[in-house]
């Protein structure tokens, strides 16, 4: 299976985060906007890609995943619109 790039993936990360806001409005519910934040940083706990500029060496995988749990933090601890 072909790994996604960091770039793609950014992508996906940031349109979860924009159909969740926009969902959350919609509903006028303020959750959505959160559960898009975890899910988000989810993506990159289970899923670390660096840029393909940069070489790949043990510690830089897990610098990718804390900042994806530092993203499911926000979204847990920060409420948006509650």
């Amino acid at each position: 299976m072909k790994r996604s790039s960091f770039f793609a993936q950014l992508w996906i990360a940031v349109g979860l985060v924009v159909a969740s806001f926009l969902l959350s409005v919609l509903l006028q519910n303020g959750v959505a906007s959160n559960v898009g934040w975890v899910l988000a940083g989810l993506l990159f706990v289970l899923h670390p890609v660096l840029p393909q500029n940069q070489e790949e060496t043990p510690g830089q995988l897990w610098l990718v995943r804390l900042a994806g749990a530092v993203v499911i933090l926000v979204g847990v601890l920060v409420r948006f619109r509650v």
